[in-house]
């Protein structure tokens, strides 16, 4: 989630807290689940963290899901061991390292639950067949399927893949899946999130899968802590091994030896003079050099892993950063060539070389050359080209529609720019039937009249030596002859908020339209380092005044209305941000260390300044994730919170430990994040 969505959300929560009673939050719902089948699936993974909705309150659950976020749910659902900042071995060109999925990708490879399409690519963003759920959740339970194909009697078993047969059949047995109808499984047909959420859920319940989780889990303990062993291990070794080359550099030579020599003592003496460190460094630093591989021959052009010294020939320690340590890394040398698609990589070594007080820095620039293109890639471009062609729309403006254009339209260049982060997609060139009418940028020329006029906008997307092409049949509206403004009904008013607080007024009460045309809204601020606008899509005609980490001050908003008809009003307030509850320095609530059935007592003037005098007036709200995990209560400054149950130790994620502390007073108010944990024993 990016930091506006968390910020929106934030605020919205604060500003429920004004008109909702204080109670526990409700268990995991959506709106959209009630005629699902597996809507008390949903709800349990949900409530679990395993499972996520697409926003606005919707699972989407007849919707398609990937391969990567089916290895997000199969992580968490198994409780593996995810290694969140771990650069990561594995090694798929179509998935780079800082790639959200990563970690989760790791841990199911590793654990044997996923195979990747071939060798190097895994099938980022490829939808999850049916026949391949059904083989993830067998081979999860660890069971052997050998066999089990020979009792399938599906209509359509012909068409279910070799490799995937016995699985099959063994999950019909098991009863995690069933068939897309009375005769038919439809192994290559896309599992929908609804399915998935069912298998997965019937596994967790099943006593099969509750041990396969569990022994999923020892595996993945025992992994770590091996991984933690060998980790120590190899940094003693080399702790050892740098204090013996020590000591022998220092048995050798009594004056280290340096190459081209130092200048001798004063006088006209002929005796040798002990070089100082900064000299050693230096010196060091001039003859220290990347090691490439014989097959290599320059840093521009690097294919094999490299050697980099540890120690300088003067006894100096080096130590190395990489400004990519997936595909070179500083500790071992080893590199990862960029798969073909994403280009040559440039990264930037640098040693820190070290003795007594003295340290100098060098770079090395070095390129590493991408893969050379196989076979198999270019099926895979054309599987990227076919999905990019699926996902690509086309961003139109507030209240617009394919069949009723009248603002400007936002054609995207790639996959890439229309979701930011997406990885590896085609470029897209745009051109219109009539460039008089909407332009290959995007433009709309609207003329007056009564009918609307038919444009066709073709895309193509292009993948290295492959294309593809996508059209899109737009309607645009005409301008009404005699169109009227947005009215004002009322002047919005100047406000004060102090920190933490948010504002949402209801533009609909401040104007209106004579024509009874839908209005569009654009909130614009002229300093934002005191207030962010966010438009509130949930409830229209909504907006927020958010004034998460902003300056105090006074600033001016402006309100633009339009009526997508070419007539627009606006106003303007001023807005002034002041000072409101904090915490108080060395106040620390963060986390609160209890037993089972004790209950503590918080004095919020204790823990929260109150520059405004707002404590005395306070709305308090406690918000759990884990309906089970408290009590609380609040009366006259205190809040009292009782630990129900034992903090899950090994939880899915820090939030199911956690509660949220909401403070909401005349001018402000104040998010508490709480963590708890049970005293050290």
């Amino acid at each position: 989630m990016n930091s506006k969505l968390i910020k929106v959300a934030i605020s919205c929560i604060l500003a429920a807290s004004l008109v909702v009673p204080p109670v526990k939050a409700a268990s995991s719902s959506f709106k959209d689940i009630d005629k699902s089948f597996a809507k008390q699936a949903i709800q349990e993974l949900a409530s679990q963290g395993v499972i996520s909705g697409v926003g606005n309150g919707k699972f989407n659950p007849q919707g398609k899901i990937n391969r990567q976020d089916f290895a997000i749910i199969m992580a968490k659902a198994l409780k593996l061991e995810v290694e969140l900042n771990n650069k990561g071995t594995i090694q798929f060109r179509d998935v780079p390292v800082d790639h959200y999925a990563y970690p989760y990708i790791e841990a199911v490879i590793k654990a044997g639950l996923f195979n990747g399409l071939s060798e190097h690519t895994f099938g980022l963003n490829e939808t999850l067949t049916r026949e391949q759920l059904a083989s993830i959740f067998i081979r999860a339970l660890g069971v052997d399927a050998a066999g089990k194909g020979q009792t399938l009697k599906f209509a359509d078993q012909k068409e279910i893949s070799i490799w995937a047969k016995d699985a099959v059949a063994y999950a019909i047995e098991l009863k995690l899946m069933g068939g897309a109808s009375q005769d038919r499984f439809d192994p290559k047909g896309t599992a929908t999130r609804e399915q998935v959420a069912a298998v997965t859920s019937s596994f967790q319940n099943s006593s099969a899968g509750q041990a396969a989780i569990q022994k999923m889990r020892e595996q993945s303990q025992q992994e770590a802590k091996r991984k933690k062993e060998e980790a120590e291990k190899k940094r003693e070794d080399e702790l050892k091994r740098l204090e013996e080359e020590r000591k022998k550099q220092e048995g050798q030579n009594t004056v280290p030896p340096v190459s081209g020599g130092f200048a001798g003592g004063g006088g006209g003496g002929t005796g040798t003079v002990t070089p100082s460190d900064e000299q050693l460094v230096k010196a060091d630093s001039d003859a220290l050099a990347v090691l490439l591989d014989s097959r290599d021959k320059s840093v521009t052009e690097v294919t094999y892993d490299v050697t980099l010294p540890k120690l300088g020939k003067n006894g100096s320690t080096i130590t190395w950063k990489s400004s990519d340590d997936y595909i070179i890394n500083a500790t071992t040398g080893k590199v990862n060539r960029p798969w073909y698609l994403t280009g040559d990589r440039h990264v930037i070594l640098t040693a820190d070389i070290t003795k007594g007080a003295t340290k100098m820095s060098k770079t090395f620039n070095m390129i590493v050359i991408k893969y050379p293109s196989m076979p198999e890639d270019r099926i895979m471009e054309e599987r990227l080209l076919e999905r990019d062609e699926r996902m690509l729309q086309i961003g139109f403006h507030p209240g617009d529609s394919s069949d009723d254009v009248a603002g400007p339209i936002r054609l995207y260049s790639s996959i890439n720019e229309m979701i930011p982060g997406f990885g590896i997609s085609s470029t897209i060139a745009w051109s219109s039937s009539d460039e008089t009418v909407i332009s290959s940028k995007g433009e709309v020329f609207r003329t007056i009249g009564t009918e609307h006029k038919n444009v066709t906008l073709t895309a193509k997307l292009t993948l290295i030596t492959q294309s593809v092409e996508k059209q899109f049949h737009l309607k645009v509206k005409p301008l009404r002859a005699n169109n009227q403004v947005p009215t004002i009904l009322k002047q919005l008013p100047d406000i004060t908020l102090g920190e933490g607080n948010s504002w949402f007024p209801n533009i609909q009460e401040y104007f209106m339209d004579p024509d009874g045309d839908q209005l569009t809204y654009e909130i614009k601020v002229e300093n934002t380092d005191i207030f962010e606008p966010y438009f509130v899509t949930y409830r229209e005609g909504f907006f927020v005044l958010s004034t998460n980490n902003k300056k105090l001050g006074t600033t001016k908003v402006t309100v633009l209305v339009s009526d997508r008809d070419g007539g627009c009003s606006e106003q303007t307030f001023m807005a002034t941000l002041i000072a409101g509850m904090k915490p108080i320095p060395g106040k620390d609530l963060s986390t609160l260390t209890m037993s089972v059935g004790e209950a503590v007592y918080l004095d919020v003037r204790n823990y929260f300044t109150d520059p405004n005098k707002e404590l005395e007036h306070l709305q308090v709200n406690v918000i759990s994730l884990d309906n089970n995990l408290i009590e609380w209560s609040y009366k006259d400054f205190i809040v009292v919170i009782k630990l129900l149950k034992e903090p899950d130790p090994n939880p899915i994620d820090i939030t199911h430990n956690t509660i949220i502390l909401l403070l909401k007073g005349n001018f402000s108010a104040y998010a508490q994040q709480i963590r708890f944990q049970l005293p050290q024993p």
